[in-house]
């Protein structure tokens, strides 16, 4: 019988960085929380990532090309809201727009 390493990680989406205010803004930033986030994941090797709060713009731009190079292939499934979400309401000068939601990446090789 063959082992999976399997992991599991909460991202945090940019969508809900106001809510975190006993966190230094310079750790809530994407740029600063990327580095350390992909470091760890390389340290688990793992055959299976699941992640939550996933921005979709960081899946595909960020995430996606990062875990192909490593042999994985990943999908992506936005957040289904509730009609009357505020978060459904939210616009360019209130925060992000783009849905987020839930990503899985399986080895592939």
């Amino acid at each position: 019988m063959m082992d999976t390493l399997q992991v599991t990680y909460n991202l945090l989406s940019n969508r809900y960085i106001g809510g975190h205010r006993y966190c230094p803004p310079e750790h809530l930033e994407w740029s600063s929380r990327r580095a350390r986030i992909q470091e760890e994941l390389s340290e688990y090797n793992a055959d299976i990532v699941c992640l939550q709060e996933v921005d979709w713009e960081v899946f595909t731009r960020e995430l996606q090309p990062w875990f192909q190079q490593r042999g994985l292939q990943g999908w992506f499934q936005a957040r289904q809201q509730a009609p009357d979400s505020s978060l459904d309401s939210l616009d360019a000068s209130s925060g992000p727009t783009a849905p987020e939601g839930v990503a899985v990446f399986i080895r592939s090789s």
